[in-house]
């Protein structure tokens, strides 16, 4: 869907990630020929990353705590952010404005999550013995087996 010539505005964010990941948020969009204004990127409602092809440079970045943009990885269809960590979990919104004559502009969002992933159980590699009932229990790596004695 869009506005004029500038239409199939769509953002691509991982829905979950791990705290440390790098994570690429994209934004893809048709212009149908006309030029482009801007890109901006936004969590909640805080502007983070912006891309404007006629200024030099091209990239800006605002400070936002937490986030840390990789800016030579960043551009006119994604930002990349390095080391996210839990605070970063929310909406981000890619807003995208075509240059004049329209200067038509279209907002998508979606929301992502920072996710702690819980280890493993431990290995245990011990035989353990228990005299509840007349049962043995063997315990090797994760599985459990009960001989009756």
């Amino acid at each position: 869907s869009g506005v004029g010539g500038l239409r199939d505005v769509a953002v691509t964010v991982p829905l979950a990630v791990e705290p440390g990941d790098t994570v690429i948020l994209r934004c893809t969009y048709d212009l149908e020929g006309d030029p482009l204004y801007t890109v901006k990127w936004y969590k909640g409602r805080q502007e983070f990353f912006r891309y404007v092809p006629k200024e030099l440079p091209h990239t800006r970045v605002f400070p936002l705590p937490g986030v840390n943009v990789d800016i030579s990885a960043s551009g006119a269809h994604q930002v990349v952010l390095r080391s996210v960590q839990m605070d970063l979990a929310g909406k981000y919104r890619c807003e995208v404005s075509a240059d004049a004559p329209s200067f038509h502009t279209y907002v998508v969002s979606s929301h992502m999550h920072v996710v702690c992933e819980f280890p493993p159980p431990p290995l245990i590699n011990t035989d353990l013995y228990c005299d509840l009932n007349c049962l043995r229990i063997r315990v090797v790596g994760r599985l459990v087996s009960m001989v009756a004695t």
